[in-house]
């Protein structure tokens, strides 16, 4: 129930934060700056990752993992509630609406969706947000319990995960910005869709 809540209020927060960003940074510089940022949030989930790992094996070899745990857990709800009390200090952004331009009703909007382009759009995030969700708590137990994985190679998996994220995604902000957010997402989609199979025929950390 907690970890329902957890990532039910997180995600709940993205369309507005999506929102947000969107009207506070000039379009011309959103692209490099989501992808700096990117850059920032996967150097520092790797480095909270790396030290996890190691604070929690202190723990471990105490005989007191739980309290390791604990510690995380109340670090985390810490920056929280710091992220929570700083974006609270914030303004709303004041929209300018243009008078001439109708306010877009519920069913306007809903019959919008209901066009190719939109319910194609929504459908592949909607399946693709499940499936990574359905199978992400997998990803671990399979890793360690089925593959055999130790704990060394599990972090050097993760943290090759985390370091290909830093070192591409200037790459990855030019390419979308070259064949365009519609081709990048397709293209994105089907390389990514048969990578877990690979997982069966060649279980090995290379």
């Amino acid at each position: 129930l907690i970890t329902a809540l957890y990532w039910g209020a997180g995600m709940a927060a993205g369309p507005v934060w999506n929102n947000w960003i969107d009207a506070i940074i000039p379009h011309r510089v959103l692209k490099e700056f989501l992808a700096v940022r990117s850059r920032l949030t996967q150097l520092s989930a790797f480095l909270a990752f790396l030290a996890g790992g190691y604070l929690l094996h202190h723990f471990e070899a105490s005989g007191a993992v739980l309290k390791g745990f604990t510690l995380l857990f109340g670090l985390a709800l810490a920056c929280r509630l710091i992220s929570v009390a700083c974006l609270a200090a914030q303004k709303d952004s004041v929209v300018v609406r243009d008078e001439a331009q109708p306010t877009l009703s519920f069913a306007a909007a809903l019959k919008r969706f209901r066009q190719p382009t939109s319910s194609r759009f929504l459908l592949f995030m909607l399946t693709s947000t499940v499936s990574v969700n359905l199978c992400s708590p997998f990803f671990s137990p399979y890793m360690l319990a089925h593959v055999k994985f130790t704990y060394m190679e599990y972090v050097a998996l993760v943290s090759g995960s985390y370091l290909a994220k830093i070192a591409f995604y200037p790459t990855i902000s030019r390419f979308v910005k070259r064949v365009g957010a519609h081709r990048a997402l397709w293209i994105a989609g089907v390389l990514i869709s048969p990578m877990p199979l690979f997982w069966f025929w060649a279980p090995k950390l290379y």
